[in-house]
């Protein structure tokens, strides 16, 4: 199931331009997070850059090292 989705809507100022809304998944609904961005392009690479830091694993916790 997607988590983050881009929506296309018509621009306020002229509804002839496309405006792209980047939405999250919470529960059963959709909610807004980011502005609307000029084209699909830049909201794609937002949404790729959220994923990766998404992605990266907690830092674990260790004993890195131990003094007698």
């Amino acid at each position: 199931m997607a988590r983050f989705r881009i929506v296309q809507k018509p621009s306020i100022l002229d509804p002839r331009e496309a405006r792209y809304q980047i939405q999250e998944k919470v529960m059963w609904w959709w909610e807004d997070r980011f502005t609307y961005f000029a084209s699909f392009k830049e909201a794609e690479d937002l949404i790729i850059k959220k994923l990766e830091a998404m992605d990266r694993p907690f830092v674990e916790t260790r004993v890195v090292q131990e003094y007698h």
